[in-house]
This record gives structure tokens, sequence and C-alpha cells, in this order.
């Protein structure tokens, strides 16, 4: 029984969660046979993180990282864009 790529996210997202580590973005992409376009696969990245919860409690997106552990360049765009409030408070 093959499992869909829906689940396959899921489980890596929540595997990390649980482990409070972080997900490389290789791992990510691994998941998808190579001609599976970007768009596609952040689609469904999206859809599955979403179903996971709310992205403004916990935004399972924000568990992939660089090879480095930093954030790519999309974490704080996605911090911008659910946490605005946030992002513009003055210290």
């Amino acid at each position: 029984m093959s499992i869909d790529i829906g689940t396959k996210i899921e489980r890596l997202l929540r595997r990390a969660a649980s482990r409070r580590a972080l997900v490389p973005y290789n791992a990510f992409h691994a998941l998808f046979a190579a001609a599976v376009p970007l768009r596609e696969r952040y689609d469904r990245l999206e859809a599955v993180a979403a179903a996971l919860c709310e992205p403004r409690e916990a935004d399972y997106v924000a568990l992939l990282a660089t090879d480095s552990g930093l954030p790519g360049p999309d974490f704080f765009v996605r911090f911008k864009r659910l946490h605005a409030e946030r992002y513009y408070a003055r210290r």
C-alpha cells in the first residue's frame, strides 16, 4: 500500500514537532518526484499544515530549515503575514 504525499508531509511535520526538531528543506523535497513543480510542493505543504492546526496558533511550515538550521527566507514573510502586529511592534 502506498502512502499519499499529504500523509507523508503530515508525518514529517508531526514527527519534527513532537521531537522539537526542524525539517531540512532537502528532506521535505525528497518526498516528491523530481518532476513535481515547486509551486505544487509548497501548495501541498500549506494545505497539510493548515489541516493540522490554524497557522496563527502553530505554524508547522516554520519547522522547515536550511542545512545550517536557520529559517529559510520565506520564514519572515510568513511571520509578517501571520503575525503582523508582532512583526511591526516597537520594543
